[in-house]
């Protein structure tokens, strides 16, 4: 057992002793909560987001740059800094301030979440270049970096110690190395100091547990809907956009210390949380095992959630029988969110707290632990039973973090702007869910958003007679064109004008600072400006330093890493979006 404060995990045998006694708990906390939540419903939109921030300290002496390894610290100087600076603020939302899974990354939130309108928009950015101003007035000095990699609190702990036991072996994944004219077929061996990694491979640098995959920061959304059928609407909806938001937000080209082949952390997320046994993976025979999992628990969503979509559903993701037939005794429940439910339930819990094992029907801590470690790149949230103001929710996971806040802005009002031209326009992208995961695996790409073509629905309304799919590059999918079919797809920015058309509010002095977003987007799908991620490749190319040999070296970084932080700071000018008007 590890003790916390927050509690005492249990060892993993005895998580496994009670596996399914957690979970039959968890079906009935399901069970007991679903009729008192199904009909909740929120008359006005609402919407926060989950921008996270890495600690770095830079040694100008030596010229290094090292990860600030204490976010608990931080924090606590934060909510500091907070109450002493309270009466200054000029911030009409204000954030919040939480540890992330590695010691080096802190969570920021809207402490109130932002509207749905041109008004409410106006302060996204505003906000984050407060957040911004917050975390570095207390980053000042030598930070102390501690020797540890993962927070101080149970959950990582928890996923990271057992992750491994219960595959057997630590989740690995290989990362195709961008091979330039000097680079090492053997990086496998130098990265682990001449003892060489387990089914190491050349020309790909290995990766090895959460702790490793979990260091790169991400942009997340999450929407409050009207009601459970609009949060069923929406989550379908935006999971066939995740593969192409993962290449236009690519923000990631290198891992430790080289140059990658992919752009994006998606991949690497999706190897090194994957707890599937070797069994559920297909690769050995099934015995203990009851189910073959065709895909890391981070990855595409399992399955459409709506009645409608079903038959989507063409990539074949097991439940769990039992507590599926279970399900379906709750009042309100169809089919098809019976089986989605049965999905997440398929598997063990990752840990379990000591003093939560036995639980009433009336907690709902179970049912949460279950949920909370499934990671699709689209998550449907249920309401909390205690906060009447809490709706049904979505939220949007896949992206990478930008390096500004005038980006980063862009991106959550594009998403923003999006779902709300679903709802109003009656837009229907879904398209069979293997076809998502075929457009992920080329999400990651080196250059994908100017390279790869991706299956996307050509006449993306409701009422369409026929759901023609067709390879369409980045720029049709966002900026509008023809197809190789011949159709005319109008594209994803000239379907967000056309809903702003509809929305009084919008033309009343807001609707160019809304345009100076979508350009953003509408460049990078161009190729116009370059992905944060082709930026950044670029970079490390044209350094006088480089060798050719795909290594990222400890100058190279330095100097990289303090360019973003005067980008940052506003000290010097963002040259990779120098045409665009701020």
């Amino acid at each position: 057992m590890h003790k916390y404060k927050q509690g005492t995990l249990l060892a993993w045998e005895e998580v496994q002793k009670h596996s399914r006694y957690v979970k039959e708990q968890a079906m009935r906390q399901f069970i007991r909560l679903f009729p008192q939540v199904k009909d909740r419903t929120c008359s006005t939109l609402t919407w926060g987001d989950e921008t996270e921030y890495l600690l770095i300290r830079l040694n100008h002496e030596e010229q290094r740059a090292y990860l600030t390894c204490n976010n608990g610290k931080v924090i606590s100087d934060v909510k500091r800094y907070q109450a002493e600076n309270s009466s200054r603020n000029t911030d009409t939302i204000g954030c919040c301030w939480t540890p992330e899974f590695t010691a080096h990354i802190v969570e920021s939130t809207p402490l109130k979440p932002f509207g749905g309108t041109s008004f409410g928009l106006e302060f996204v950015q505003r906000n984050l270049k407060f957040r911004r101003e917050q975390i570095n007035s207390v980053l000042v000095g030598d930070d102390v970096t501690e020797d540890i990699c993962i927070s101080l609190s149970y959950f990582p702990s928890a996923v990271s110690e057992n992750i491994p036991k219960r595959n057997g072996f630590c989740p690995s994944i290989h990362i195709p190395v961008f091979r330039d004219e000097s680079t090492d077929s053997n990086i496998a061996v130098s990265l682990m100091d001449g003892e060489r990694v387990p089914e190491a491979r050349p020309w790909f640098i290995p990766a090895t547990g959460p702790e490793q995959a979990a260091g790169v920061a991400c942009l997340q959304l999450t929407f409050q809907c009207s009601d459970f059928s609009e949060a069923r609407l929406l989550h379908d909806q935006l999971a066939p956009l995740c593969p192409i938001m993962i290449a236009l937000s690519a923000a990631t080209p290198i891992c430790k210390g080289y140059l990658m082949d992919w752009d994006c952390r998606y991949n690497i997320l999706s190897g090194c949380f994957d707890y599937r046994t070797a069994a559920e993976r297909g690769i050995e025979p099934l015995k203990d095992s009851p189910f073959i999992i065709p895909k890391s628990p981070w990855s595409t969503v399992n399955g459409y959630v709506s009645r409608e979509n079903v038959t989507f559903n063409d990539v074949q993701y097991p439940y769990d029988d039992d507590i599926y037939k279970e399900f379906l005794t709750a009042e309100g429940i169809d089919t098809c969110f019976a089986r989605h439910m049965a999905r997440l339930f398929v598997g063990d819990p990752l840990f379990v707290m000591e003093q939560n094992l036995h639980q009433t029907e009336s907690s709902s801590n179970h049912l949460q632990n279950i949920v909370g470690t499934r990671w699709p790149s689209v998550k449907l949230k249920m309401p909390e039973e205690d906060d009447e103001k809490a709706g049904w929710r979505v939220e949007f996971r896949p992206m990478g973090i930008q390096l500004t806040d005038f980006e980063n802005t862009a991106y959550l009002i594009f998403m923003v702007l999006l779902t709300r031209a679903v709802l109003k326009l009656k837009l229907d992208f879904v398209m069979p869910l293997s076809k998502v995961d075929s457009n992920m695996d080329k999400a990651s790409a080196r250059d994908a958003s100017r390279q790869q073509t991706f299956a996307f629905r050509a006449e993306p309304s409701a009422d369409a007679e026929e759901r023609n799919l067709c390879e369409m590059p980045m720029d049709t999918i966002i900026n509008g064109g023809n197809t190789a079919g011949g159709i005319e797809f109008p594209g994803l920015i000239p379907l967000i004008r056309r809903y702003l058309a509809t929305q009084e509010e919008h033309e009343n002095g807001f609707r160019p600072m809304i345009e100076s977003y979508l350009n953003v987007i509408s460049d990078r799908a161009a190729g116009r400006i370059k992905t944060t991620a082709q930026w950044i490749r670029d970079y490390v190319l044209e350094h006088p330093e480089y060798k050719q040999d795909s290594i990222v070296s400890g100058k190279i970084c330095y100097d990289l890493v303090k360019l973003c932080s005067d980008i940052q700071q506003e000290t010097v000018e963002p040259e990779h979006l120098d045409h665009l008007v701020q």
